[in-house]
């Protein structure tokens, strides 16, 4: 258990309908993913929960916490995007 006052991580827990993108199923065999443009739902969901319990779960800035959630995804597919593919 961790030392009182300390956010709850999301395994703890135990959060419905938050799955990690980790978490999700690979593509079938000798299919290869799909490049998307823009985060999925699930992923901006997952990262604002993140900032909610890093910042201590306070309570009252849920669409703070999406649109920066949204905003750090961007950059990250943006920046993917940006890189040629390695094959």
């Amino acid at each position: 258990m961790k030392a009182r006052g300390s956010p709850p991580t999301a395994k703890a827990l135990k959060f419905p309908g938050i799955v990690s993108p980790k978490q999700k199923s690979s593509p079938a065999r000798g299919k290869s993913p799909r490049r998307t443009r823009h985060p999925t739902h699930e992923e901006i969901e997952f990262r604002a929960y993140r900032i909610y319990l890093e910042r201590g779960g306070e309570h009252g800035r849920d669409v703070e916490d999406w649109l920066l959630a949204e905003r750090e995804l961007l950059k990250k597919y943006k920046r993917r995007q940006a890189r040629p593919a390695s094959r």
